[in-house]
C-alpha cells in the first residue's frame, strides 16, 4: 500500500517530533529537516507528496524556500505552519500557491484533515479503499469455497445476485456494512471474520 511521503521542515525539535508521531500514526512516511539547507538536501535525494514548512528559521526563511519550491516543484503541495502569523506572510503564501496556512499551536486533527485531502487528490486514499475491497472480496471467496457453496447458493441466502457477489469477490464492486452483515450471516461467520485482515473501515456505500 502506498504511503503519503511528507517532508516536515521546522527548526524546533519538539515540533518535528510531534509531526512525526502525528503523521506516522496515519501511515505517512515522514522525513524531517531542521533547516532549509537540510530540506534542499532531502528533496535532492528523494520524492515527496507534501511539505510542511515553518517560516521563521535560522538561515534562509521558509518563505524563501517556498519561492524556490514554486520554481523547481510547482505542483508540490505545501502547508505553512508558523508561530509568527501575519497578513503579509499569509497573503504571499496564498499567492505562491500554499495549500494551507496554519498558525501554531495548531490542532492535530486540522492538519490530519489537510493531509487526508492531499492524499485523496493524489489517489492514495483511493488506493487504500481499493485494498480494503480486494481483501474483503478475497476473504468472502475463501470462506465460501471452504463451505463448498456456489455463488448462487450464497446469493439465495444473502439476497445478492450471483453476478453481484462475483463482482464483490473480484473487487469490482464495494459492499457496505449492511451488505457485509448479510454475507457474513449467510456464510455462518461474523463480520470480523471478513474484515480481520484489513486495517480500514468498510466503505459505507452499496
Amino acid at each position: 500500500m502506498q504511503s503519503l511521503r511528507i517532508l516536515c521542515v521546522d527548526d524546533e525539535a519538539m515540533v518535528r517530533d510531534y509531526l512525526c508521531d502525528l503523521l506516522e500514526a496515519d501511515g505517512c512516511a515522514v522525513t524531517t529537516a531542521r533547516s532549509v539547507s537540510e530540506a534542499r538536501a532531502a528533496l535532492a535525494g528523494g520524492t515527496f507528496d507534501l511539505v510542511t514548512l515553518d517560516l521563521a528559521m535560522p538561515g534562509p526563511s521558509g518563505m524563501e524556500f517556498l519561492r524556490e519550491l514554486r520554481k523547481d516543484h510547482p505542483n508540490l503541495p505545501v502547508v505553512i505552519l508558523t508561530g509568527y502569523p501575519s497578513v503579509e506572510s499569509a497573503q504571499e503564501a496564498v499567492e505562491l500557491g500554499a495549500t494551507k496556512y496554519m498558525t501554531k499551536p495548531f490542532a492535530g486533527d486540522d492538519l490530519q484533515r489537510v493531509v487526508a485531502e492531499v492524499a485523496r487528490k493524489l489517489g492514495i486514499a483511493r488506493a487504500r479503499e481499493d485494498d480494503f475491497v480486494a481483501r474483503v472480496g478475497q476473504r468472502i471467496r475463501e470462506i465460501r469455497r471452504s463451505r463448498e457453496m456456489t455463488l448462487s447458493q450464497l446469493g439465495a441466502k444473502c439476497g445478492f445476485s450471483p453476478a453481484k457477489l462475483s463482482m464483490i469477490e473480484r473487487a469490482c464492486a464495494p459492499v457496505n456494512l449492511a451488505g457485509l452483515f448479510r454475507i457474513a450471516a449467510a456464510l455462518g461467520v461474523t463480520v470480523e471474520a471478513l474484515v480481520r485482515e484489513t486495517d480500514a473501515t468498510p466503505p459505507d456505500r452499496a
